[in-house]
């Protein structure tokens, strides 16, 4: 008589699963960065892996009471809760509720900066891939403006006391250590250009820096717009705000 095999320990079934899930999570992001695959796919590979994750979970808090393997279960209860409070939190966090939905924001809503070499990088890219790039680079007008002074009205045009030049390689110098692709760097129109990708799935957002000459040394403005989605969370504000903090004291 054949002896039978002992069932697999909940905890160890548990701890699989949630590591199945995070998997699943890493994959859908780096295949979307590698454009095997659009948006919705990912998304849905992502939630399903949150309910995966949940189901992990909760084989993970039985195994910590039924049968042995207790330092597996509370592996996987960890590694489930870090699965399905990630993307929970950031959908809470970054909710489209706590942010208008515009894509396009600037220091300067009346006149903003013009993107000129980034045109026709985002017309090949929508042309290569027409899923990728759904927003035009054309700015929204007063409704749009209105928006953006309700929600981020410290956001505006800096003075600086220093000579654009010296502005200028100061904001270059920058957007080469923040890892952007520069796209053009004018000094003698006072404009740089360049993409960013945002940290998780890599969506691309331009940017463009206008450097003019002002009576009290230099006039700064900056404008950053998502190729994909009408509304972006916040992520373009918090983009030019923090270039902004960085920027400021890098030239005090």
């Amino acid at each position: 008589m054949s002896e039978q095999k002992a069932p697999l320990p909940v905890a160890k079934i548990g701890l699989t699963l949630a590591v199945l899930s995070g998997l699943a999570m890493v994959v859908a992001a780096y295949g979307y960065r590698m454009e095997m695959w659009d948006h919705r796919l990912t998304f849905k590979i992502i939630t399903w892996a949150v309910y995966a994750g949940i189901g992990a979970g909760v084989l993970s808090v039985a195994g910590l009471f039924i049968g042995s393997g207790k330092p597996l279960a509370l592996t996987g209860v960890l590694l489930s809760a870090v699965i399905v409070i990630v993307p929970y939190g950031y959908d809470k966090l970054l909710s489209p509720k706590a942010h208008p939905r515009i894509h396009d924001i600037t220091t300067d809503a009346a006149n903003p900066p013009k993107f000129v070499a980034i045109t026709a990088k985002r017309a090949e890219a929508k042309k290569k891939n027409p899923d990728r790039v759904k927003n035009k680079l054309a700015y929204g007008g007063e409704k749009v403006a209105a928006l953006q002074k309700k929600h981020h009205p410290d956001l505006k045009t800096l003075a600086f006391t220093q000579p654009p030049d010296k502005v200028f390689l100061a904001t270059l110098d920058l957007v080469k250590k923040m890892g952007w692709n520069v796209a053009a760097a004018i000094p003698a129109e006072g404009r740089i250009e360049a993409t960013a990708s945002t940290f998780w799935l890599g969506f691309k957002d331009d940017i463009v820096f206008r450097i003019k000459p002002s009576a009290s040394g230099t006039a700064w403005d900056m404008r950053s717009a998502s190729r994909f989605g009408r509304g972006d969370r916040g992520e373009n504000a918090r983009r030019i705000k923090a270039f902004i903090t960085q920027l400021t004291a890098k030239l005090r």
